[in-house]
C-alpha cells in the first residue's frame, strides 16, 4: 500500500504543479506550461514571416496532431509517468542507495557560467547517444520511426514521438543528475527552455545556419538532413545531433551533407525556385527558343514551296533619263502635216542604264 499511496501522491502533486503553472502561481523561471507555449509562440511566428519554404501553409500538415503531441508528451505522460519514477526513487533510497556516492563531480564547486555548461553538454551528449540507439536498435526504431513520420517540417514536430521514448530517455538523464552532484533545480529548468528553444528550431520552418557556429549548434538545415527520405547506403541515419552539432565530428556518427541524395530541403529547394519564378522564367525561354525555331523551320518550307520563287525576284532595274522641258516656246514647234505624220521619223532613242534595285528602294 505505501508504493501505491507514494504513485499517487506524486501523480497528484505533479499535477497540482502543472495547474499552479498554468495560473501563474509559480515563479516565471520554473514555469514549464508557459515557458513552452511562449517559445512555440515565438518560432511559429519566425516560420510565418521568415518562411524558408514559402509555400508552407502556418497551419501545416498535422499541425495540430504535433500539437496535441507535444502536450500529451510534455504534460500529461509526463505527469503520469512521474509516479513510478518516485517509487523508483523511494525502491533505491529503502535499500541504502545514496545518489551522492556517484557524483564525479560537484557543480558547486564551479563558477555558475561552467555548471551550465557542463550539465548542458553532459545532457545533449546522453540524448545524442541514445538517439543513434533508437535508430540502431530495430524494436525501438519502430517507436522512433513515428518522429519521421512528418511530412511537412514544423515547430510542433519537434514533440511528435511515441512516449515509449521518454522511458528509454529519462533513466540516461537521470544518470547526469546522478553523476553531476550539486545541481540546482534552476540549473534543469534553464538548460531545459534552452534545449527546447533550439529543438523547436531545428524542425521549424525558417533558415538558419549559425553561421560558424554551426560546427557548434544544431540548425534546421542539419536537422532536415537527419529527416531525409533516401539516405546512402549502409546508413540508419544521419547528423543525429539535439542541440549541439559536435558530436557529428566523432567518425561514424555524422555523415557529409553531400552524400545525401533526395532530402525534404532538396524538394523544397524546388519548390522555393517555382514560387521565386526561376524555373517560370527559364520555361519561358525555352518556349521563345523553340518557337523561333519552328518558325524558321516554316520558312524554310515555305521557300521550298514556291519553287524558288523568291530566287526569281528582280536583281537590277532599268533607269531612262529625264527629258528636258525647259524653254519651251511656240518657235520652237515644227508643223506637222498630215502627209508627214504618215512618214516615220528618225528620233534619238534615250539610253538605258541598269542598276541594282536596292538603289531604287532608296
Amino acid at each position: 500500500m505505501e508504493a501505491l499511496e507514494i504513485i499517487l501522491n506524486n501523480l497528484y502533486n505533479t499535477a497540482n504543479w502543472f495547474l499552479k503553472s498554468a495560473l501563474f502561481q509559480v515563479p516565471w523561471h520554473l514555469n514549464y506550461f508557459w515557458g513552452l507555449i511562449l517559445i512555440s509562440l515565438v518560432v511559429w511566428m519566425l516560420e510565418i514571416y521568415f518562411p524558408w519554404r514559402k509555400n508552407q501553409g502556418a497551419f501545416r500538415k498535422d499541425f495540430f496532431k504535433d500539437a496535441l503531441h507535444m502536450f500529451f508528451n510534455f504534460f500529461v505522460f509526463s505527469t503520469a509517468i512521474s509516479g513510478f519514477y518516485a517509487l523508483f526513487g523511494w525502491g533505491a533510497s529503502s535499500i541504502g542507495f545514496d545518489s551522492k556516492e556517484l557524483a564525479l563531480l560537484d557543480l558547486r564547486s564551479l563558477a555558475p557560467f561552467w555548471q551550465y555548461a557542463l550539465f548542458f553538454i553532459a545532457m545533449d551528449f546522453v540524448q545524442w547517444t541514445t538517439h543513434i540507439i533508437l535508430h540502431k536498435v530495430p524494436f525501438l526504431w519502430r517507436f522512433h520511426q513515428i518522429h519521421h513520420s512528418v511530412k511537412e517540417m514544423g515547430f510542433a514536430a519537434h514533440f511528435r514521438y511515441h512516449w515509449m521514448e521518454n522511458i528509454l530517455y529519462k533513466p540516461l538523464k537521470t544518470l547526469v543528475l546522478l553523476l553531476l552532484g550539486g545541481l540546482e533545480p534552476s540549473h534543469a529548468y534553464a538548460i531545459h527552455f534552452m534545449t527546447i528553444l533550439i529543438g523547436h528550431l531545428n524542425h521549424a520552418n525558417v533558415r538558419i545556419s549559425w553561421g560558424p557556429l554551426k560546427y557548434l549548434l544544431n540548425n534546421p538545415i542539419m536537422h532536415l538532413y537527419h529527416h531525409a527520405y533516401d539516405l546512402p547506403a549502409g546508413k540508419v541515419g544521419v547528423n543525429f545531433g539535439i542541440s549541439l552539432s559536435i558530436w557529428g565530428l566523432i567518425p561514424t556518427a555524422s555523415h557529409n551533407l553531400d552524400d545525401v541524395a533526395i532530402t525534404l530541403e532538396a524538394f523544397s529547394s524546388i519548390r522555393e525556385r517555382l514560387e521565386n519564378g526561376i524555373y517560370k522564367r527559364q520555361s519561358v525561354l525555352i518556349l521563345v527558343s523553340w518557337t523561333e525555331h519552328m518558325e524558321n523551320e516554316a520558312l524554310v518550307k515555305a521557300r521550298e514551296a514556291m519553287q524558288g520563287g523568291l530566287d526569281r525576284l528582280p536583281r537590277t532595274a532599268r533607269r531612262v533619263p529625264k527629258k528636258p522641258i525647259g524653254n519651251f516656246s511656240i518657235s520652237s514647234m515644227k508643223v506637222v502635216s498630215a502627209a508627214s505624220m504618215m512618214t516615220p521619223v528618225a528620233t534619238n532613242a534615250p539610253t538605258v542604264e541598269e542598276i541594282p534595285i536596292g538603289l531604287v528602294m532608296r
